[in-house]
């Protein structure tokens, strides 16, 4: 139960990892939301409607049943990269390419990051969980405030211009 892949395409294909110290999401979101044992995943709307999301711990107490134990956590959340300038051409019904040939470029450096929307919803109380976007350097840069009373609320997106965050869980 800890490993599940659906590829019912008429809902969207999506993999999800459920263990007690690594949570992950990748495939098609189409307005759903993904439960998972101490949290609940809604990804917000992407350009392609696809995101990969991941919570892996890093440091502390055995995880519980249920619930996030408590320590510290890299959640990481990413969609559609591109290089800078890169033109993306439809090639039939169901493709894309960078390619030339269809009138495409690969564009240059630096890559272009979709910042992913999400709202996690922690089966832990809010006073005991912290949030924070981090920089390149993977310093903290900003915290983002927690929700909610019984269970946290947190609401990751584009405006934190990263793709990691740390998450304290106490």
């Amino acid at each position: 139960g800890e490993l599940f892949w659906d590829c019912d395409a008429t809902k969207g294909a999506c993999f999800t990892v459920d263990t007690p110290n690594t949570k992950i999401f990748t495939g098609f979101v189409r307005g759903r939301s993904f439960a998972f044992r101490g949290l609940t995943l809604k990804p917000g709307p992407t350009r392609l409607d696809w995101a990969t999301i991941s919570l892996v711990k890093t440091r502390g107490h055995a995880a519980g049943q249920g619930e996030l134990a408590q320590g510290n956590y890299l959640l990481a959340a990413s969609g559609l990269m591109q290089n800078s300038g890169a033109v993306l051409k439809q090639v039939g019904d169901a493709s894309v390419s960078t390619a030339a040939g269809y009138g495409g470029s690969i564009g240059t450096a630096p890559i272009l990051c979709e910042g992913i929307p999400a709202t996690l919803t922690l089966k832990a109380p809010a006073d005991k969980v912290r949030l924070f976007a981090l920089d390149a350097n993977g310093d903290r840069a900003r915290k983002i405030p927690a929700g909610g009373t019984a269970e946290a609320r947190l609401e990751i997106g584009p405006q934190y211009r990263t793709l990691w965050y740390e998450l304290i869980v106490e």
